[in-house]
């Protein structure tokens, strides 16, 4: 990870550090969570039947997919960025 020393020779973050622990806890977070999904309909699927999947997982896994959409958010922010990097090089 590039690190950048500033005018009073103290190390600072750059950039791209930042982006890459949170793009890091992101995908922990995601694969986390879709890990629950997973194991809560294997749990209701044997206690309960598959009928009863979508309505003890349906709401938690809607709102896992709801949080994946940064996926795209992530790819237009990155998209813009080396556009605009490119206009300015």
């Amino acid at each position: 990870m590039p690190i950048e020393i500033d005018a009073q020779g103290s190390r600072t973050k750059t950039a791209s550090t930042i982006k890459s622990r949170y793009l890091i806890l992101y995908n922990a977070l995601n694969a986390s969570l879709w890990l629950v999904v997973l194991i809560r309909t294997v749990i209701t699927i044997i206690q309960d039947g598959p009928g009863s999947t979508y309505d003890t997982v349906g709401g938690f896994t809607k709102w896992t997919q709801t949080i994946a959409t940064l996926e795209i958010i992530h790819a237009v922010l990155g998209g813009i960025y080396h556009i605009v990097r490119d206009l300015y090089d």
